[in-house]
């Protein structure tokens, strides 16, 4: 009975030694879209006029070790890959917008492609929907990332007004994941109507919903891919909206990355 007090105190000795968890100051990203971001959009004023706070940020991001981040906990790691995402795709909505003359600058107000917007990260430069692809969905396999993605699309997910943060992260994700799916000018979910209108996020992505959402026998008459992705809707849409999705008695319909609803039905295999 004794020896029990010098373990316990041998257990705080160790932990009090054990090293934190690496951790990444995302402040300045977090400042930017404070000042800039209203409501998921950027405030036009700030792509030509305040760039270099972002290319700071950016810049510490390149230089943070690889070794830091494979030792930061899963959520740190998460919210660290999807805040240099956004930034870096913001960064190239500036350098897109900036190119320009001035008569064209309005026709430029969005971003460079994810799969030709660069990013500096670990010594190596990656694009950004490689490293969303890659690093992100296929690493940590959470389709609520896919709602936290900025793409620069009027159909894509709204940009997030704050920084994310690794100790919230589940709460972020699932607010997103809320906000998108319930978003009609985004995702078009219409009580009764014959057709909904999914943005092309979903289009393009739906596969990835496979693993982790089942099927609802109402679903049947689509593809596997678009059960998935229609337990997801129906999991985060708002209870009219999930009763109906549960019904089973429309057909979907992707929109426009600029938003419409002119867009040929496409299915996904």
């Amino acid at each position: 009975m004794r020896i029990a007090p010098f373990f316990l105190i041998a257990a705080f000795a160790f932990e009090a030694l054990a090293e934190p968890s690496p951790s990444f100051d995302h402040s300045l990203w977090d400042r930017w879209l404070k000042r800039h971001v209203r409501d998921g959009l950027i405030e036009a004023e700030a792509l030509p006029t305040d760039a270099r706070s972002l290319d700071a940020y950016l810049t510490q991001a390149s230089r943070f070790p690889k070794e830091s981040f494979s030792g930061m906990d899963r959520e740190d790691r998460i919210a660290f890959l999807i805040n240099v995402h956004n930034a870096a795709m913001v960064r190239s909505m500036i350098h897109s917008r900036l190119s320009q003359t001035d008569r064209a600058a309005k026709e430029a107000w969005k971003p460079l492609p994810p799969d030709k917007t660069a990013v500096d990260l670990f010594g190596r430069e990656i694009a950004a929907g490689a490293m969303a692809d890659e690093m992100l969905l296929r690493t940590f396999r959470d389709e609520r990332i896919h709602a936290a993605l900025f793409r620069g699309w009027p159909s894509g997910p709204a940009l997030r007004g704050e920084a994310y943060r690794g100790a919230e992260i589940d709460r972020m994700l699932d607010e997103d994941a809320r906000r998108f799916v319930n978003d009609p000018e985004r995702n078009r979910i219409e009580v009764g109507a014959r057709k909904i209108y999914l943005s092309p996020v979903f289009q393009e992505h739906a596969r990835d919903f496979i693993m982790n959402y089942g099927t609802l026998e109402t679903f049947r008459k689509f593809s596997v891919a678009e059960m998935a992705l229609l337990s997801f809707l129906a999991h985060y849409a708002d209870p009219a909206k999930r009763a109906y999705l549960e019904e089973g008695r429309y057909r979907i319909q992707y929109l426009r990355r600029e938003g419409g609803r002119k867009e040929a039905l496409h299915r996904v295999s």
